[in-house]
């Protein structure tokens, strides 16, 4: 036994350098976890690599890979280039100092409370917050999994997620490139100007935004209310569903998250949204009666009033009525970004503020990625038409992707 945990030891050494830890065999981990959990005596008596030098090993794989890594690679891992990741850090560091995260009693809540008192030690600087964050949004391993490659054990791996989570959220809520707000007159009039720029022959229906619902799943809960709430019929499982509108430069305008699967896309619009204090139908119906912009879904949605739907084209009389079907692809196109963060494939908890907080924390991050020039198809579509008839407005410049993967 004694040479088994020392060959995993090494073994796991030797995986760190090339930062290949996640493609050790299940074999050496379970050689790791003994390591891990043996007490100071066992390892003591039996000569073997004490347990802190092993935390240093491993948590030298986060480090190694994150010094060394190229653009491609830290895309693949944490969404964004080195550059992105830097702005990132110093947007994220002032809420760092100023709060703490106190995870409540028997795990009942997630909170942050200002540092009045000297804070107990932080165990992650905020560098290591935010790459740690990104790093679970981007994968669909358990916490286990993580922990391996961190290098740090799954309870203090938990609790500096939960942390990210709320720091991320906090620090995205009013930050001009992450924010979700609904454009005001004069970014709706720029977004109905891309798009004209895309289609002109579709000019005159001010179209600025595209909207479309999709399902995340979730675990089955144990009550049975909430199991009927959140089973879909549609799909036969327990999910959640999830509204969200793209502008044509592929920022997410609105969103409405974690909703019980039995719960319509129609329906889900109809609900009082926090971030515009009223309902997705009021606030376009309200835009359309002043100046008629319009928003392109199918046929899930209302129609009229701002929403208009592909199927209204097809008995009008107009050039190509393809267009129609092409613009509204955009909204698969931004889904399909959300669904880059694999997180939010794998089952979450139905009715729990984590989930709210995971969906959340994805639609900020696409945001930002999309203000910070990261791939973005609906942006790359739209833009490049924009570019070759119109010269962007100071306030509305953003930076075109370059690099390919």
């Amino acid at each position: 036994m004694d040479q088994i945990l020392s060959v995993a030891a090494i073994l796991i050494a030797a995986g760190v350098q090339d930062g290949s830890i996640e493609m050790l065999s299940i074999g050496i981990i379970v050689g790791y976890y003994q390591i891990l959990n043996a007490g100071s005596g066992y390892i003591k008596k039996k000569k073997v690599v004490t347990k802190e030098v092993l935390l240093g090993l491993k948590g030298s794989a986060f480090y190694h890979y994150f010094i060394n890594a190229s653009d491609e690679q830290l895309i693949l891992k944490y969404g964004f280039t080195r550059a992105v990741l830097n702005d990132l850090f110093e947007d994220i560091k002032p809420f760092y100092q100023k709060y703490n995260f106190w995870n409540g009693k028997n795990n009942a809540g997630l909170h942050l409370h200002k540092r009045k008192r000297p804070p107990r030690r932080q165990k992650f600087n905020h560098v290591v917050v935010t790459l740690l964050t990104l790093y679970f949004l981007k994968v669909n391993g358990d916490i286990g999994d993580i922990s391996c490659y961190f290098g740090e054990p799954p309870t203090i791996i938990s609790v500096n997620i939960n942390y990210g989570l709320l720091l991320l959220e906090l620090a995205m809520y009013k930050n001009k490139y992450g924010k979700i707000s609904w454009p005001n007159q004069h970014e709706l009039e720029f977004l109905c100007t891309v798009s004209a720029s895309k289609y002109p022959d579709l000019a005159k229906y001010k179209i600025w935004g595209f909207i479309d619902g999709f399902k995340s799943p979730c675990f089955r809960p144990t009550c049975e209310y909430k199991q009927n709430a959140y089973y879909s019929g549609y799909v036969g499982k327990h999910v959640f569903n999830n509204i969200l509108l793209f502008d044509c430069l592929g920022r997410i305008r609105f969103c409405q998250l974690a909703m019980p699967g039995n719960c319509s896309d129609s329906r889900a619009c109809s609900i009082t949204n926090y971030d515009i204090n009223t309902s997705y139908y009021k606030k376009v119906c309200e835009i359309f009666t002043n100046a008629g912009y319009n928003v392109l879904a199918d046929s899930a949605f209302r129609l009229g009033n701002g929403t208009i739907s592909t199927q209204d084209f097809l008995f009008e009389n107009v050039e190509n009525p393809s267009h129609f079907i092409s613009m509204r692809q955009s909204a698969e196109w931004g889904m399909r970004i959300c669904q880059s963060y694999k997180r939010i494939k794998n089952k979450l908890t139905a009715d729990s503020r984590k989930s709210y907080l995971i969906l959340r924390v994805t639609c900020h991050m696409v945001n930002y990625g999309a203000e910070k020039g990261m791939p973005n198809q609906i942006r790359s579509v739209f833009g490049e038409s924009f570019y070759e008839h119109y010269m962007l407005p100071e306030d509305c410049r953003f930076t075109t992707w370059q690099h390919t993967i």
